[in-house]
C-alpha cells in the first residue's frame, strides 16, 4: 500500500483514452455510462492522508485526528467514547477515554500493527500502517489550515479519494450527499457537489440536482489558470457548454471524477477549459 502526505506527492495518473468518458471531449454521450465491476486484481491501494507526527504530550487537532483513527482501528466503542468527551480530551495526548492512558493504548495498537516501540508513537511506520482508518473528519482536522470550508472540502475529496476503486462512475440524480465514507457512486458535478455541500460552501443551494450546466454559473469567474487557487473548479467543453469539471488542487493538478476510477490529473490534460470558478470567497 502507497501512502502519501498530500496530492501533490501522489503521482499523476494517465488521462483516460476511452470513447464514452467524460475526463475528455467527445460528442453524443449516452445518459448513463456503464459501470466497471469493483476490481482490486493487479492494483496496489494507493492512500493520501497527511502526516503529522504524535507523541506522548503533545495536543492539538493532530492528536484529535490519531486518536479518531486509532479509536476506529482497535474498535470496542473507542470511537463513541471519544466524541463523548469534550474537545479538550479529544485534543489532548494525557486525556484519554478508555481503560488506563492512551500512551498505554497506543503501545498495544503498534505491536498490533507489527511495529517497535519509538519515542515518537505516531512515527512515519504508523502513519502507514493506521493511513487506511482517517475518515474525512480525521483529514479534515490535519489539512493545511486554510480557509475552513476549503479544508473540509479537500479532506472530503482526499477520503472519496481513498475510497476510489470502491466508488461506481454514475451520473444518476440526484446526486448522493454526505460524509464521503457513505458515497457509492458519483460522477464529476455529483462529487463536487457533495464535497461543498459537506464543507457549508453555498449552503442556500440544493446541491443534489446541480450538474455541469448549473455549477458553471455558481461564485465568481477566475480570470485566468495563474490567478486559480485550491478549491476553484475547472470546467471543460464547448463555448459555454461544460461537459467536465474538476477540482483544482494547486500546482497544475486538478482531482477528477470523469471515469472510473478518480484521478488525479494536470490540469492542462484537456485543451478545452472553457472556465475556472471560485464558490468560497
Amino acid at each position: 500500500m502507497d501512502v502519501y502526505d498530500n496530492f501533490h506527492n501522489a503521482p499523476l495518473d494517465e488521462p483516460p483514452l476511452e470513447d464514452g468518458d467524460d475526463s475528455i471531449p467527445i460528442t453524443d454521450r449516452p445518459p448513463e455510462l456503464p459501470q466497471p465491476p469493483f476490481q482490486t486484481t493487479g492494483k496496489a491501494a494507493t492512500l493520501v492522508v497527511p502526516f503529522r507526527p504524535c507523541e506522548p504530550g503533545d495536543e492539538g487537532d493532530k492528536v484529535y485526528a490519531l486518536k479518531r483513527a486509532h479509536a476506529r482501528f482497535r474498535g470496542g466503542g473507542r470511537l463513541a467514547r471519544l466524541m463523548a468527551k469534550p474537545k479538550s480530551v479529544r485534543r489532548t495526548w494525557s486525556q484519554y477515554t478508555g481503560p488506563g492512558s492512551f500512551t498505554r493504548d497506543f503501545r498495544e495498537t503498534r505491536r498490533l500493527l507489527g511495529l517497535p516501540l519509538t519515542p515518537t508513537f505516531y512515527d512515519e511506520a504508523a502513519w502507514r500502517k493506521l493511513a487506511p482508518w482517517f475518515d474525512s473528519l480525521a483529514i479534515s482536522l490535519i489539512t493545511p489550515k486554510l480557509n475552513t470550508m476549503i479544508q473540509r472540502q479537500l479532506a472530503w475529496h482526499m477520503a472519496l479519494y481513498n475510497r476510489r476503486m470502491a466508488i461506481a462512475y454514475s451520473q444518476v440524480r440526484p446526486s448522493q450527499l454526505g460524509r464521503p465514507e457513505s458515497i457509492t457512486h458519483a460522477d464529476c458535478s455529483g462529487s463536487i457537489a457533495a464535497g461543498c455541500n459537506w464543507a457549508g460552501i453555498l449552503p442556500k443551494v440544493d446541491w443534489r440536482w446541480t450538474n455541469t450546466d448549473v455549477q458553471i454559473i455558481f461564485g465568481q469567474p477566475v480570470a485566468n489558470l495563474a490567478s486559480a487557487k485550491l478549491g476553484d473548479v475547472v470546467f471543460y467543453g464547448r463555448g459555454d457548454n461544460p461537459s467536465h469539471e474538476a477540482l483544482y488542487l494547486g500546482g497544475g493538478r486538478v482531482w477528477s471524477f470523469g471515469s472510473y476510477p478518480i484521478k488525479l490529473l494536470d490540469v492542462g490534460y484537456r485543451h478545452d477549459r472553457i472556465a475556472i470558478r471560485r464558490f468560497v470567497p
